[in-house]
């Protein structure tokens, strides 16, 4: 391969002269010794080479195979490679080639209408053309083409739109090989087209890369039939701006694994929040954000959500529009009145459980035990307060309870509550909020922070 870019000759090389390049410039003539030939030795038995940023143009008069013959991967990213005749020449030298990375390339925008023959490559199964701006109906003609038993395909930052996924679809070969889809920095607005198109061309896939695209919502008028089999899902950087798009992410039954971050719904939510949230309203999420989901952190995380839900339906009392409105925005209402039937929350707001709650045993059971962590500099004290407050007891009636007790001015203070000292912690971020809403329980940690 010819580059002319330069590099410092070892010490065994002798130049015997030079010979014009494709570019204009001179490669020099090497007479090498032992040490140069222990590199060109190495070659012999390396799988990966990278050759990034090399102005590399095309493939040279000496066999690629001959040197490099064990070559799976290879990296020819930010090169100057403009044919597709090119990058075919070095994979036919290659015959054990899994992984090419032609990120940054620019190939003309006809190339499928080059004579560059039907030969397979059936080895090939990951191909990267980040960066490269080739259409999305010229890239699945090439792939189409040359390489049919694809597995994964990185289209990352490519300038597309809703209307270019119109303009290829195809069936059979590399479309039911391929398992990994990344579409992520581009500008696709529907989620409707990705999909009619992406999922139903791309019955296999396992995952799908949508990170810093335009999609607002994940709802779709018609019942999702595609991505079937869809495992893991990235959808950061978008403009979702809604709990419904969450909620829809139950019809992908394997779906297990999500990152979801930098979105318009959860931009003003503490992580812990947003996670909680997150994980209650999905069937099957394991993985949130690359931080797995433990049993325990998901059963809590469920039945602090129903008693919300349970607490809204309280507040509502016997308003039948209302109480179908509720439902409505919590579609994994039944499912967790079937997993938790012993939760429940009374007419008051308060959590019920059995028996009688009539006098005194009905006062016990509003009160909650609850430990008081100061972790402000302003507090006069640092020693936890171990307190039962009433399920009732709004957060901005806690916020005067703890400048009495601490000396944090109601305005200063910024609270959160965990379930037990492993747990992560979730803001109290409305002081009209009764503390039954957040879900606190006996045992919670109160943590007292300030905004400073």
């Amino acid at each position: 391969m010819y580059s002319n870019s330069e590099v410092e000759a070892p010490s065994d090389v002798v130049v015997a002269g030079e010979v014009g390049t494709t570019l204009g410039s001179e490669k020099p003539i090497e007479f090498v010794g032992a040490k140069k030939l222990s590199t060109q030795q190495t070659l012999q038995t390396i799988e990966k080479i990278s050759l990034s940023g090399c102005q590399i143009v095309e493939l040279g008069g000496q066999e690629l195979g001959q040197l490099a013959p064990h070559l799976t991967e290879l990296d020819l990213s930010r090169n100057l490679f403009s044919k597709w005749s090119d990058v075919l020449a070095i994979i036919r030298e290659l015959p054990l080639l899994e992984t090419l990375i032609l990120s940054g390339n620019r190939f003309t925008v006809d190339e499928e209408n080059d004579n560059n023959g039907e030969e397979n490559f059936e080895n090939l199964k990951v191909l990267v053309l980040n960066q490269t701006l080739l259409s999305w109906r010229n890239t699945g003609t090439i792939i189409t083409r040359h390489f049919p038993k694809l597995e994964q395909l990185h289209l990352v930052d490519n300038e597309y739109e809703d209307d270019q996924l119109t303009e290829f679809k195809t069936t059979g070969g590399w479309v039911e090989t391929l398992s990994v889809l990344d579409l992520s920095l581009n500008r696709l607005k529907s989620w409707t087209k990705v999909l009619e198109i992406i999922g139903g061309m791309f019955v296999n896939l396992s995952q799908l890369f949508l990170n810093g695209n335009r999609i607002v919502t994940l709802v779709t008028d018609a019942k999702p039939i595609a991505f079937q089999k869809l495992k893991t899902l990235s959808l950061s950087e978008n403009l979702i701006d809604s709990w419904t798009s969450i909620d829809a992410l139950n019809a992908f039954p394997l779906m297990d694994t999500l990152r979801f971050s930098k979105n318009p719904l959860t931009t003003q939510m503490s992580l812990g929040e947003t996670r909680m949230l997150v994980v209650a309203r999905t069937d099957h999420i394991a993985v949130f954000n690359a931080s797995p989901v433990r049993e325990k952190e998901r059963k809590e995380a469920e039945q602090l959500y129903l008693k919300r839900i349970l607490h809204e339906l309280a507040v509502i009392g016997d308003d039948k529009t209302e109480h179908e409105r509720v439902l409505a925005a919590h579609p994994r209402f039944t499912r967790l009145r079937e997993l938790y039937p012993e939760i429940s929350i009374d007419q008051s707001g308060n959590t019920a459980g059995s028996g009688s709650t009539a006098g005194p045993r009905k006062l016990a059971s509003s009160l909650l035990k609850v430990s008081i962590i100061p972790m402000s500099m302003q507090a006069t004290s640092f020693d936890p307060l171990v307190k039962k407050i009433p399920q009732q007891m709004k957060v901005s009636q806690l916020k005067l309870l703890i400048e009495t007790k601490f000396g944090v001015q109601v305005p200063a203070q910024v609270l959160s509550f965990r379930t037990d000292s492993r747990s992560m912690p979730m803001l109290l971020d409305d002081d009209n909020a009764e503390v039954s809403y957040y879900g606190m329980q006996d045992g919670s940690e109160v943590l007292v922070n300030d905004n400073e």
